[in-house]
């Protein structure tokens, strides 16, 4: 009997910061195929990602983050640690993925859609936001 847990990724490493939060996106798209993964990331970055609905740094990276992957903040690092001292703290995050988070690629590319739309501009109230946005809805 194979073990499912077995067949899946485990991915980790330092990513960079200045393009990080592409790097997060891109892996959304394999989060099925991931038992969990680690990263060091700038601390800003992470406390984004594990950002609580109503604080002021809640946000698309969140929310994107968020529906695929149950986050956990392991520790920061301080800039003393690295020679080259960086100007700015570290972290380290474990993301673990949430399994069949959408019922089928409609729904999640709604999802994007919404979440993109909702976050384009975040002065603008929703419903200016959402207003043009069209969407398949499909039930089954």
């Amino acid at each position: 009997e194979n073990n499912l847990a077995e067949d899946r990724l485990v991915v980790f490493g330092n990513l960079p910061y200045n393009i990080s939060t592409e790097i997060l996106f891109k892996l959304l798209e394999i989060s099925n195929n991931v038992n969990d993964m680690y990263f060091m990331l700038q601390k800003e970055v992470v406390d984004r990602i594990i950002a609580k609905p109503n604080s002021k740094i809640y946000g698309r990276l969140s929310v994107m983050i968020q529906v695929y992957y149950n986050t956990q903040k392991l520790f920061d690092i301080s800039p003393d640690v690295f020679v080259p001292k960086p100007k700015v703290f570290s972290s380290y995050i474990r993301l673990e993925p949430k399994q069949d988070v959408f019922k089928n690629s409609t729904h999640e590319a709604n999802f994007k859609k919404i979440v993109n739309a909702a976050f384009a501009t975040r002065r603008k109230m929703l419903k200016s936001s959402l207003k043009n946005l069209k969407v398949k809805l499909k039930f089954s």
